[in-house]
């Protein structure tokens, strides 16, 4: 959702993370409150999208901070927007499609 990664060796360099009320997250129009999860236990990379935007790479080592949304099971088969908005990056839509 909104979330911060570090190579372990910079987790003090991690960006501060907006508050919830910063952000507006909806599925399908419904508003949801994201959770605050912060990870400082290093977890690995397996295999990072080459040429990705935070300049990941394989069996690379980070940590995390950031909010997060759970979308409970059960979403009702079919088509579903979600639409997430924080301060500093750009708003993103995703469709959904569940079966």
């Amino acid at each position: 959702m909104a979330n911060y990664l570090a190579p372990t060796a910079d987790a003090s360099q991690l960006l501060p993370t907006p508050s919830p009320t910063q952000m507006s997250v909806t599925l399908d129009g419904k508003p949801l409150i994201p959770t605050r999860v912060t990870n400082r236990r290093p977890y690995m990379i397996v295999s990072a999208a080459p040429d990705n935007p935070m300049e990941l790479h394989d069996r690379m080592r980070v940590t995390d901070d950031g909010y997060w949304i759970l979308i409970n099971p059960g979403l009702a088969p079919g088509r579903h927007q979600l639409n997430i908005r924080a301060p500093g990056a750009p708003a993103r839509l995703w469709t959904l499609t569940t079966s």
